[in-house]
């Protein structure tokens, strides 16, 4: 954990100020004909030109370091004001990107009417070039309506694990053109440690799977054949048995990771108290962060021990032409479902092994002779 002072990111601010106020000296008329005379001679026109575009160029650089004063303040009051009323720090994030976006272009547009001067003539020659651009930059234009989409609708955010048409993956980040995948693996849902990237227009034309937009469990549904002449009672009780001890051992896991993460958060909370006495705003902003983090796993806790009913497997059970299927459907992380699966299809052939009246059905071809009567 790292904690820095806002002051010192704008130290840079009179060092830059110092270059600016060198570079008109040395581009001056005075400087450049006392350096060399020739140069003057024939280039006067030139430096004159640069001379009376030098004081807009101060203007605009003063500006540029103005917004970037101003964004780093909005920063600060966006998330400290909308962070609690939100309760979603990504969400946030992705607001306060568009604010920060907002900025710039405003910030572009005075510029340009500083450097050029007659902005309404401006205004209608970028008017005309991008109606021409249009038809160039469509690509471009719908990453960044898919970005806007993305943004505004939180389809996903950084840390989600979707699907977008035939690529799985956990978004590692939403960028303007396009968003970044950590891809999973084809047969299961651990991570391939390859990095997938598709442009932002996907949202617009295909369908997107967010598995954990609301929490972190979903429902899965596996499904298993018997044979008519099993006692599909029993398989059914088998079934049940197996997932409700599958779903414990999960819960344990969950909860005992839950409560390692408020463990830690104790610990950075105690070290905090021990070496700051009196902590500076950015101090404060972290200490608040962390106990709002503790806050929101105390509340996961408390709804996956609530969950009693939603976590209580349901078994369906289907009459198909030449088998009885048994439906399962149960909640699991969603990090684990193709683990959880496979452990059920296991345990399940497992403990049929020992019962002589169960079955898996499977496509075959069975002859039965009937000798002729006498």
């Amino acid at each position: 954990m790292r904690f820095t002072n806002n002051k010192t990111k704008y130290v840079y601010i009179p060092l830059a100020l110092i270059a600016l106020v060198v570079l008109i000296y040395l581009t001056s008329a005075e400087c450049m004909k006392s350096i060399c005379p020739v140069i003057f001679t024939s280039q006067k026109k030139y430096f004159s030109g640069m001379v009376n575009l030098l004081p807009k160029l101060v203007i605009v650089f003063v500006l540029f370091i103005c917004f970037k004063i101003l964004v780093s303040i909005l920063k600060s009051v966006f998330f400290s004001r909308f962070i609690k009323k939100l309760d979603d720090e990504g969400k946030v994030e992705n607001m306060f990107k568009l604010l920060r976006f907002s900025a710039w272009a405003m910030f572009f547009i005075i510029s340009l009417s500083i450097l050029v001067g007659n902005l309404g003539a401006l205004l209608t020659s970028l008017g005309l070039i991008g109606f021409g651009l249009t038809f160039a930059l469509q690509k471009p234009i719908l990453n960044f309506v898919g970005w806007f989409t993305i943004i505004i609708k939180g389809i996903y955010r950084e840390g989600d694990r979707i699907q977008v048409g035939e690529m799985r993956g956990d978004v590692i980040d939403i960028q303007l053109m396009n968003t970044v995948l950590e891809q999973l693996l084809e047969t299961s849902d651990i991570k391939s440690k390859k990095i997938l990237t598709f442009p932002n227009e996907f949202v617009l034309t295909s369908e997107v799977i967010n598995y954990t937009k609301n929490e972190n469990y979903i429902r899965e549904e596996l499904k298993i054949s018997i044979t008519y002449e099993s006692d599909y009672h029993k398989a059914v009780h088998l079934l049940k048995s197996i997932i409700i001890d599958l779903i414990k051992m999960n819960k344990k896991k969950y909860i005992k990771k839950v409560k390692a993460k408020q463990m830690k958060i104790d610990g950075f909370l105690k070290d905090i108290s021990k070496f700051s006495k009196k902590p500076v705003p950015r101090i404060k902003e972290e200490v608040e962060r962390l106990e709002k983090d503790k806050q929101d796993l105390a509340d996961e806790l408390k709804h996956v021990e609530e969950m009693d009913d939603e976590f209580r497997p349901r078994i369906r059970v289907e009459m198909a032409d030449s088998c009885i299927i048994l439906i399962a459907q149960f909640l699991t992380p969603y990090r684990e479902i193709k683990k959880n699966r496979t452990a059920i299809n296991l345990a399940f052939m497992d403990a049929i092994k020992k019962e002589k009246n169960i079955e898996i059905a499977y496509p075959h071809m069975e002859l039965v002779y009937h000798g002729k009567k006498k």
